[in-house]
């Protein structure tokens, strides 16, 4: 038989990165974010559910810029790496928090209306819910043949153990979830969307 060669065409990359001092970055968003709370207790509620969202402008904020500094350096890494023109800037376009107390979760979810998406962990209990992404080529589900190990070409979803410090971006299309709370204690998150300039 004549050797079969191999083309990868439609990867979805999800980039992920341990932030550099987040122990103490966290510390203070946290004490930040407790406030924002108490001053808005009902928040909103998109893909939350029994969890509380800030509004959508966080980003605004003069004590978020560190943070949303960061998130914007790794989103030129991207742009670099997709080799995109050198003139297209990404800028945070929205800017949330979430907090998940026991029992919270985010429903199936895409982020509309964008290029970018990401979250940041700010506190992250064990067992506070994993973040689900989704195999995006639905078709696949109408046949998936039994595999003797899971691979990056079959497993129909990918599963992200978050801990604190860590920032995931991927394509605002890939649908993702995040398990229920399983602990006493907050899970709480700093969610984004990007467009490019």
């Amino acid at each position: 038989m004549t050797q079969l060669s191999r083309s990868d065409y439609f990867p979805t990359p999800i980039w992920h990165a341990e932030l550099d001092g987040h122990r103490q970055f966290n510390e203070n968003l946290l004490t930040v974010i407790h406030t924002l709370r108490e001053e808005d207790p009902v928040g909103t509620a998109i893909s939350n559910k029994q969890g509380w969202q800030s509004a959508k402008n966080v980003h605004n904020a003069p004590v978020f810029i560190p943070i949303c500094q960061k998130m914007t350096d790794a989103m030129y890494s991207v742009c670099r790496f997709l080799k995109l023109q050198d003139e297209v800037r990404p800028i945070i376009t929205q800017c949330w928090i979430n907090v998940n107390p026991q029992g919270g979760f985010n429903v199936a979810h895409c982020h509309p209306n964008s290029f970018l998406s990401g979250v940041y962990y700010v506190s992250v209990p064990e067992r506070s819910g994993n973040i689900i992404f989704y195999d995006p080529r639905v078709q696949l589900d109408a046949m998936r043949p039994p595999v003797k190990e899971v691979s990056a070409y079959t497993a129909p979803e990918v599963i992200y153990k978050p801990k604190p410090g860590l920032l995931l971006l991927f394509p605002s299309w890939l649908l993702h979830r995040v398990e229920p709370n399983n602990t006493d204690s907050e899970r709480v998150t700093i969610a984004f969307n990007t467009w490019m300039n």
